[in-house]
């Protein structure tokens, strides 16, 4: 089933986007400021064009180092419609010295905002680029070469607030490997029906001159809800140790996902692929359908949200019906 902008018929935005991804620029997208009081499904509708890199708010608390960095509160939280995980990454976006103007020119002033992130991402494009990196390579190591930090809403890193994490352009200057999902994108999405059984491959390039070793694993798989706690999925990776002996080869890992004694709901990880000196984060989602209408093609999704007590724009649990 076509989504509404995956047609030529999409909104002329989308079509630019579509067309500048297509002819090898890296777009970066701010991903919105909606978070905080407005939950969650919040990002920017143009992160869900295939290609482009979105990129939300981080706050580094005004100190030098990452260790207390967390996910700026009004950062708009993912994931984009019902399971695409959005936004990729964070980058400084809290009190960014800015030139605004003034009557007799510009002063220096401090603002927030994602469209303050963003511009980070594209600074770490063209940096990568000038390495001779092509567009591809650049796009997905700037999504999943990251760090993570501690999460503005929940406790912990989570991929709906944070994608993989906070960028690290020098990270991935020095990667020695490259992944991509089904889609060509940097991160997994699984479709499961309550019972089932299903696997999804995950690509990794050799990016350096000699043979890798890569060690898979899979970070604690848990509802994409905060104070949420059904029975999640089981997931897991096969092989969990690859050999890619030549310069410049491919090779697969296979994402296994037991949904057998899972609970209908969304849920998300991260895959850390680590190569030597290399570790990349690759999120991913996995939607445990409760009913399944083979005529439609739909799933559906009962999902009772259940936030923590106190959490801001929420005053208890509700329920949201979604489709894919």
């Amino acid at each position: 089933m076509e989504k509404w902008y995956e047609g030529d018929d999409a909104p002329p935005i989308i079509l630019a986007l579509r067309k500048a991804v297509k002819n090898g620029v890296v777009v970066t997208i701010a991903a919105g400021n909606f978070g905080g009081g407005w939950g969650l499904h919040n990002v920017n509708y143009l992160c869900a064009v295939e290609g482009v890199l979105c990129v939300g708010a981080s706050d580094d608390k005004d100190t030098q180092y990452p260790i207390d960095d967390t996910v700026a509160l009004f950062s708009s939280r993912g994931p984009l419609g019902l399971s695409k995980p959005s936004p990729h990454i964070v980058a400084p976006g809290v009190n960014i010295e800015t030139l605004v103007p003034t009557e007799t020119g510009f002063t220096s002033y401090p603002l927030s905002g994602t469209s303050f992130s963003a511009p980070h991402a594209a600074g770490a494009a063209a940096l990568l680029l000038s390495l001779g990196m092509d567009t591809e390579t650049v796009r997905l190591l700037l999504a999943e070469a990251t760090t993570p930090i501690k999460g503005g809403i929940f406790e912990g890193a989570s991929v709906v607030e944070q994608g993989s994490g906070l960028l690290r352009v020098d990270y991935a200057a020095r990667s020695l490997i490259v992944a991509w999902g089904p889609s060509g994108g940097p991160y997994i999405e699984v479709y499961a029906g309550a019972g089932s059984r299903t696997s999804v491959p995950l690509s990794i390039r050799n990016l350096s001159n000699a043979g890798v070793t890569i060690e898979a694993s899979i970070n604690g798989v848990k509802s994409v809800y905060p104070g949420s706690t059904p029975s999640p999925p089981i997931v897991t990776l096969t092989p969990s140790t690859i050999n890619i002996l030549d310069a410049g080869a491919t090779a697969q890992i296979s994402v296994d996902v037991d949904a057998s004694n899972a609970d209908p709901g969304v849920y998300e990880g991260v895959i850390e692929l680590r190569a030597a000196s290399t570790t990349l984060r690759v999120p991913l989602i996995v939607v445990v359908a409760g009913v399944a209408d083979a005529s439609s093609g739909t799933l559906r999704v009962s999902l009772k949200l259940q936030p923590p007590s106190g959490w801001p724009g929420w005053s208890g649990g509700r329920y949201r019906l979604m489709e894919c």
